[in-house]
């Protein structure tokens, strides 16, 4: 399944990684009908 539609955009609420980490997630109903189609990913910010 392709993933399409991020619909939010979160920083790590824990503060080991606090403004290091980011969480996208999204689901995308549009499709028709679905079932386990909602979807996260983890990405880290490099340190400057």
């Amino acid at each position: 399944m392709k993933l399409i539609g991020c619909r939010d955009i979160e920083p790590s609420p824990f503060p080991e990684v606090a403004g290091r980490v980011l969480y996208f997630c999204g689901y995308d109903g549009g499709a028709g009908p679905g079932h386990n189609t909602a979807w996260i990913y983890k990405g880290s910010l490099k340190a400057k």
